[in-house]
């Protein structure tokens, strides 16, 4: 029986290159030779993108028969495509000594051998070190002294250097070399984003050009979250790379008391003439539970989007009550309507909040399964809120290990069974026979019911 061909990303750094002998590394390009032998059944060999030993004497076999090709990335089928065509077109070619010699890099002298990298110092011509050519691969050549951003990391030392990478959100962990490597990344190209696939894990840049991400822990669920998702780093998100200072500004924007401040200068003269009026309309004896109250109304009255529960809005509103009690034993309501609204906003702000975090969710690399991701992204969510059953946890992480998986199939799911079918061709990791089901019932009417339920149980304030 003639062998069969595949190409994948390995699933383990276990697995050695049946041409080069080296070890494949986890999620690295390789192709798989399957062939069938009557003792030991299916035997499987496996050769890096770049090592392919095409088959001679009528054993080869074309491109287009190759499993697992629809499943890789554009740009990952056109490195397949050009390591198929180049081991093709030199098929056949005799290979000299000097080929040999040149491979094992060997060079012959006189008296013996010796190795190509000795050689090549006793020649006086410098021997490239593997980091360096590792760092080459992202454009990023620690050693050019001429290079600002280069000579700017280099001199900060390790506690420096993961400020930066601190307040940019990216891994700390590696050698110095490393942390450079990612602060100059980053001041050049842009901080890579949260991973597009789990929506939470930090990116790392591999040498093979790609990023990928190994998960994060979920504090909904306390424990972590594995993520397989790997995509060619031109596909990876960027944003504006900040200094530690930048940082620490825009975390002081984001608190209650700012965004209440901010969301206060955006109210009318009048507006606000009318929430100190109606504050002032209290009596002189009011207790701490009348001003509640009273904060209620007036945050009704210009539509704050506060908990539709009357005893959780009244509850909150005490809160800010007595946080805003002063020196003098006084209650600022001014000071506690602001932190209201920094905390909830106003209805029509909360819309506009929603419709906008909903556009800035990660995307599918197939821009068609974004929905389905989303979707079963948000009922994860609400299931960590919900809490329901003994096992809602393993129900939580199961979900969102299959949105990782959809948000990172580089084809158009059509059906949820074709993706969650055990000897499906299309078979995602992570994605089950219920999840399969729920993208089925999204395939057919848009939404999840149980996203429904959820959401209205959430919107009663059922969760806090």
């Amino acid at each position: 029986m003639p062998a069969t061909w595949g190409v994948e990303k390995a699933k383990s750094g276990r697995a050695a290159c049946k041409k080069c002998k080296e070890k494949i590394q986890k999620d690295e390009l390789r192709w798989i030779k399957s062939t069938e032998n009557e003792k030991f059944g299916i035997m499987k060999a496996y050769q890096h993108i770049g090592c392919l030993m095409y088959p001679k004497r009528g054993e080869g076999f074309e491109l287009s028969d190759v499993e697992g090709l629809d499943d890789l990335s554009p740009s990952e089928r056109k490195t397949a495509k050009e390591a198929y065509e180049d081991a093709k077109s030199n098929t056949g070619k005799k290979r000299t000594k000097a080929d040999v010699k040149k491979e094992d890099g060997d060079v012959k002298e006189e008296k013996g051998k010796k190795s190509s990298k000795k050689a090549k110092k006793e020649s006086g011509v410098k021997v490239e070190k593997k980091e360096s050519k590792k760092r080459q691969k992202f454009g990023i050549d620690l050693e050019e002294e001429s290079d600002d951003v280069v000579a700017k990391y280099k001199k900060m030392n390790v506690s420096e250097l993961k400020d930066y990478l601190r307040a940019n959100k990216q891994l700390l962990k590696g050698t110095k070399s490393d942390l450079v490597t990612r602060c100059v990344d980053g001041e050049k190209n842009g901080r890579l984003l949260p991973c597009s696939g789990c929506g939470h894990g930090k990116l790392e840049l591999t040498e093979h050009n790609t990023v990928q991400c190994s998960g994060y822990f979920d504090e909904s669920v306390g424990q972590r979250v594995n993520c397989r998702f790997t995509a060619p780093v031109e596909e990876a998100g960027r944003g504006k790379w900040l200094t530690p200072e930048e940082a620490e500004e825009e975390n002081k924007d984001k608190s209650a008391s700012a965004k209440g401040e901010a969301a206060a200068a955006t109210l009318s003269k009048s507006d606000l003439k009318k929430v100190e009026a109606a504050f002032k309309s209290l009596p002189e004896d009011a207790t701490p539970r009348d001003k509640a109250i009273k904060l209620v109304k007036v945050s009704k009255q210009m539509d704050l989007a506060i908990p539709d529960d009357e005893a959780k809005a009244l509850q909150r509103a005490g809160q800010a009550v007595m946080a805003s009690q002063n020196d003098d034993d006084d209650y600022d309501l001014m000071v506690a309507f602001k932190d209201m609204l920094g905390e909830f906003g106003t209805a029509a702000a909360a819309k506009a909040a929603a419709k906008a975090e909903e556009e800035n969710r990660p995307k599918a690399r197939c821009e068609d399964n974004t929905k389905i991701a989303n979707l079963i992204d948000e009922l994860a969510v609400l299931e960590a809120k919900a809490k329901e059953g003994t096992d809602w946890e393993r129900k939580v992480v199961a979900l969102k290990l299959a949105v990782s998986a959809i948000r990172g199939a580089t084809f158009k799911i059509t059906s949820g069974k074709e993706v969650s079918k055990a000897n499906s061709k299309k078979k995602l990791t992570n994605v089950g026979a219920r999840t399969g089901e729920k993208i089925d019932e999204i395939l057919s009417t848009g939404s999840l019911e149980r996203v429904e339920e959820l959401r209205a149980m959430d919107e009663r304030g059922d969760f806090a």
